[in-house]
């Protein structure tokens, strides 16, 4: 038993702090995450203090995964981390059946918890991951879930076993020791807030050709679909697949329902799905904006209303010296309407369009309001946070470079 405890103690420790770092790293990712449970659970109040909370619990992650590896306070130590399991469990578990339910509405399991519970499955919030590594892995819900399973009988082992986990450490180094690293960590997920992730895991990411992410290789698996039909036989409605209905396997007094598509196996997603970059009468210029060889700017804000102040002002000296003196093409995405777009764009004196894009998509881009983002053709060279927006010198550089 006290091999299994130390070897409990290390995995979970090492999964702690690396999912504290991932999470320290993007908090607004993270805080992004957090509103999308939040607005599950109808608990939308909470969203305006996503972001501390995202801070707060990644760098707690990290400090008690260094707890849990040196046997620091395993009495605090050991509940803390229970309880932060058991809660990631069912919230995990939660999210992954809902999913469930949302994919087979016609299920009579799912019609018996919609009765009970009062539900419709198809109006269901679907979450297609947890978050729980950021945007380094992705996990499905019940990929988390089955984690958080495993993960949950280390740390009952390590509670069981917490009374009898002594520390090198004497009881002031434990204390300094983790002092230490809470201050280190917190400033280190501040900084990664007030400007960019230190390790940039988004798809628009340097040296990443955004068109060949946002499609599928001709030879990649697509869905398989299948057509279902839905019957309601004897008060219940149930699913027939085509073959069924040929070889005559749907009793005579069922009633005909619906007809839909189901994918039984998924085939090739993008990396980059959604991207647009609409006028006010509806074109789509993203594949311009692709196709276009030269280097190009593109400055994004989900939020023009938001936007950094001093970061728009830099933004408009900037793209005033890159259009009239280099000649190139400067791109305003946003999620703001285009008409409070035009607006801003007076206020500031921006001297280029503004297209729209869904805020999630802004969001995934850059963590900044507002960001900008140096592409040679559909290839990301570089990108700032609106705290730090390049003089017109510092974009020549790169360009005379080549890159």
């Amino acid at each position: 038993m006290k091999v299994l405890a130390v070897i409990s103690r290390v995995l979970v420790g090492l999964l702690f702090i690396f999912s504290g770092f991932v999470k320290a790293n993007d908090p607004l990712g993270f805080s992004y995450k957090l509103e999308e449970y939040y607005h599950v659970f109808g608990l939308n109040f909470l969203s305006s203090t996503a972001l501390y909370q995202a801070m707060f619990i990644s760098v707690l992650e990290m400090v008690l995964g260094f707890a849990v590896l040196m046997g620091t306070r395993m009495k605090v130590t050991g509940s803390l981390i229970l309880g932060m399991i058991i809660f990631f469990t069912m919230l995990t578990g939660f999210t992954a059946i809902s999913n469930w339910f949302f994919e087979n509405p016609d299920s009579g399991t799912t019609k018996w918890f919609a009765d009970l519970f009062g539900f419709d499955p198809k109006k269901i919030y679907y979450m297609t991951d947890c978050g729980c590594f950021g945007e380094f892995i992705k996990l499905t819900p019940w990929q988390s879930f089955y984690k958080d399973l495993i993960l949950l009988a280390f740390i009952i082992i390590i509670f069981i076993r917490r009374k009898h986990t002594r520390s090198i450490f004497s009881r002031t180094m434990q204390t300094n020791i983790i002092v230490t690293l809470s201050v280190a960590f917190t400033v280190f997920t501040g900084y990664c807030n007030m400007y960019l992730p230190m390790v940039n895991f988004l798809n628009w990411q340097n040296d990443n050709d955004v068109a060949t992410l946002i499609t599928c290789p001709p030879d990649a698996p697509k869905d398989s679909v299948q057509n279902v039909f839905i019957y309601n036989v004897k008060g219940v409605d149930t699913e027939f697949s085509y073959d069924d209905m040929m070889t005559g396997k749907i009793p005579t007094d069922a009633k005909f329902i619906d007809r839909r598509d189901k994918v039984i196996i998924k085939g090739c997603q993008p990396k980059i799905m959604g991207f647009t970059m609409f006028t006010k009468d509806n074109v789509d210029f993203k594949d311009t904006m692709l196709r276009n060889n030269d280097y190009q700017l593109l400055v994004i804000s989900y939020d023009l209303e938001h936007a950094r102040k001093n970061g728009m002002k830099k933004v408009a000296e900037l793209a005033k010296e890159f259009i009239e003196k280099d000649g190139k093409k400067v791109w305003g995405l946003t999620a703001s309407t285009l008409d409070d777009a035009e607006k801003i764009r007076h206020e500031y004196g921006l001297i280029f369009d503004f297209y729209n894009t869904d805020a999630k998509m802004l969001k995934s881009m850059i963590r900044s309001n507002a960001g900008l983002i140096l592409m040679k053709g559909s290839v990301v060279i570089d990108s700032w946070p609106a705290r730090s927006i390049p003089k017109a010198e510092k974009i020549r550089k790169l360009m005379a470079k080549g890159k």
